[in-house]
């Protein structure tokens, strides 16, 4: 009869004690919350993606003071720092940190097509300083203020707003028939939901055009504080 042998495992393990920051201490002390409410002590592969740290480059010293920052242009000569923002490149001819795109010197090619459009009311430069920043599509609307009241007023399509976000069947269908009513439709949109839990769902709202104005006026009237089933519909003028 064979003797039985006895095998013993030995496992050794080697504590080393970090020193880390006290904040990085004190988060480590958080209490872990959803699907890593159960997990142990440091990060969990299935949860936490560990990454390459990234470096930030801080462009204020501690008293908020912008750094001096070495800034030559082709010829060796160091712009003035006043004058220059730190970071800033031209679109155009891409020199960096010299100016922006609005002082290149493709610029008076730029003025020449905007005079054409606005009718000659360009700003100056000295100007345009001292002015907010105005969108492209609002300009012609800030040199002519009655256009976009114009635009408003002339136009036929309609937001109906406050619909059901659920799947609900012929939504479309009910509205169409609630809104024709007023008018021949032109034309019909209600957007479905990009929520992957809700796909057969909708945004909660709808565009609705009709062949004149007065009947998308008449819709507004009636309409707007309508109830709808459990909601209240919100009905206004679309400036899109």
């Amino acid at each position: 009869m064979m003797a039985l042998s006895t095998i013993k495992i030995k496992t050794t393990f080697k504590v080393v004690h970090k020193k880390v920051a006290p904040p990085v201490a004190a988060r480590r002390k958080w209490k872990k919350f959803g699907e890593s409410a159960k997990d142990g002590t440091g990060p969990q592969a299935s949860t936490t993606s560990v990454c390459d740290r990234v470096k930030i480059e801080f462009l204020l010293n501690r008293l908020g003071q912008p750094k001096e920052a070495e800034i030559n242009i082709a010829g060796g000569e160091q712009i003035d720092e006043k004058n220059t923002a730190i970071g800033s490149n031209c679109r155009n001819c891409k020199m960096k940190n010299d100016h922006w795109s609005a002082f290149c010197p493709y610029k008076p090619k730029k003025v020449e097509a905007e005079e054409s459009v606005d009718g000659g009311k360009v700003l100056s430069n000295d100007q345009s300083k001292t002015q907010k920043y105005v969108l492209p599509s609002k300009r012609r609307e800030a040199l002519n203020p009655g256009e976009s009241e114009q635009k408003v007023v002339t136009q036929n399509k309609i937001r109906i707003s406050n619909l059901p976000e659920e799947e609900w069947p012929d939504l479309d269908k009910e509205i169409r028939a609630k809104f024709s009513v007023y008018g021949p439709i032109v034309r019909f949109s209600m957007p479905r939901s990009k929520r992957k839990n809700n796909p057969d769902g909708y945004q909660g709202f709808a565009y609705l055009t009709y062949d004149n104005e007065e009947n998308a006026m008449a819709a507004v009237e009636e309409m707007d504080g309508e109830r709808f089933h459990n909601l209240v519909l919100k009905v206004e003028l679309s400036a899109q």
